[in-house]
């Protein structure tokens, strides 16, 4: 016998949250997190002196850092770490800064839990 898997069905909150979520990021393919792709131009690259200081020191390039800002992928306006998440509108790559759940949810596809919103 094959259990089933029990798929919880999204709260008001999650589905607004989403919903915040797909309107943000409308038309962007291919979106990925991940703290460097080579090619974008908001990245530091590691080639640069920069980049290559940063490197030797241990520091990684585009690491999460918190902000008071709105996070670009869902609009939350609450502080907290910001990561670097990339993709691709119009056929140009984007550089976004988005928060913890937005990190999870396109990794995932999690949603975040009510408490957190």
């Amino acid at each position: 016998m094959v259990e089933s898997i029990m798929v919880e069905t999204p709260t008001i909150k999650q589905r607004e949250w989403q919903e915040r979520f797909e309107e943000c990021t409308k038309g962007i393919e291919h979106l990925s997190t991940g703290s460097y792709i080579d090619g974008c131009g908001n990245c530091p690259k590691y080639n640069d002196t920069q980049g290559i200081y940063a490197w030797e020191q241990g520091v990684a390039v585009c690491e999460p850092f918190f902000s008071w800002n709105a996070c670009e992928g869902c609009r939350s306006g609450l502080g907290g770490n910001r990561e670097v998440a990339h993709g691709f509108l119009n056929g140009h790559m984007i550089h976004m800064y988005v928060c913890v759940d937005c990190v999870i949810y396109i990794a995932n596809g999690d949603l975040p839990s009510d408490e957190n919103l």
